[in-house]
């Protein structure tokens, strides 16, 4: 039996703290004590839990509990077979650690790290579980993040497309990824600006491209312009740019312009073997009208 101080602690602790006892297998701990952080985070009384299985508090994936892969079956069934838990970071064959959502009387879930200890007297385990929910939901959002930067990307490597964004307070300017590798420029030696935009652009085509950008900005209409890039090695790419502007609504200064840069040289080349292949055609119907013209002629004309 707890001292009194000891119980005051259990009860009063910040974290989750519960008793453990009975079990031959992952799934038949019993919960014999409760303290009310327990109470209070997951919204069970006492008397709700208290005589029930710890693993029926939990709310585990099905597929990896089919699997055998749930860290609570991971690490219990190392915990009460003596062996050293597989699972993250326990000391020795007699604790475990674990991380699984649990249950709350609300219908919601909170995720739960567990440190559980064996009782020194070998009849009961004590768990001690801070909730982790809040790492978790961030964890959760850094993944999505990730996952929709790489099919961001992986969309724009396919169509050869790729996004701009210009702060025109502080003139600097980002561009993603695929715009790097359209202009074929190192981001880690890029000192990205306007101006450092235009010198990729053909010089024939910088006049242009400039003035569809100051025009924009007077008039505030969004634009579309096909234009050349040059390369140091000669080789040139078409592409077509749309963009348009942020203004200030007190004094109409633009404050942002982002656009999006895509590769059309394929493009480019296919309307340009087309028209070559119509020139070819024209050419050769002229030629068989101006043979059939003379044979019709030299048939009238007997010699």
């Amino acid at each position: 039996m707890m001292s009194s101080d000891a119980d005051l602690y259990f009860e009063e602790c910040g974290d989750l703290l519960c008793v453990l006892s009975g079990g031959t297998t992952w799934t038949s701990l019993t919960i014999d004590k409760v303290n009310r952080r327990w109470t209070t985070l997951l919204g069970w009384s006492k008397e709700d839990v208290v005589g029930k299985l710890f693993t029926d508090q939990m709310h585990i994936d099905q597929d990896e509990l089919r699997e055998g892969t749930t860290s609570a079956q991971t690490a219990l069934s190392a915990l009460l077979s003596q062996e050293e838990p597989i699972s993250i970071g326990a000391a020795n064959a007699n604790q475990a650690m674990l991380e699984e959502r649990f249950c709350c009387k609300n219908g919601s879930t909170r995720w739960i790290a567990w440190n559980i200890t064996r009782l020194s007297s070998q009849k009961g385990f004590v768990a001690c579980g801070r909730d982790i929910t809040l790492n978790k939901e961030s964890e959760a959002v850094s993944e999505a993040s990730f996952e929709r930067e790489r099919r961001l990307k992986e969309s724009q490597e396919i169509a050869k497309l790729g996004q701009w964004d210009l702060d025109l307070t502080t003139n600097d300017l980002v561009w993603s990824s695929e715009i790097y590798r359209l202009f074929k420029i190192d981001p880690m030696q890029f000192g990205a600006s306007y101006e450092a935009f235009l010198n990729a652009i053909h010089p024939d085509d910088r006049e242009k491209v400039n003035s569809a950008y100051t025009t924009h900005l007077e008039t505030r209409e969004p634009y579309e312009i096909i234009h050349r890039l040059l390369f140091d090695d000669g080789s040139i790419k078409w592409v077509i740019e749309s963009c348009r502007s942020e203004f200030d609504d007190a004094s109409g200064r633009p404050l942002r312009s982002v656009g999006t840069v895509q590769d059309i040289t394929e493009l480019k080349q296919a309307q340009e073997d087309l028209r070559a292949a119509k020139e070819r055609a024209e050419e050769a119907d002229g030629l068989k009208s101006a043979f059939l013209a003379n044979m019709s002629h030299e048939i009238r004309t007997p010699m």
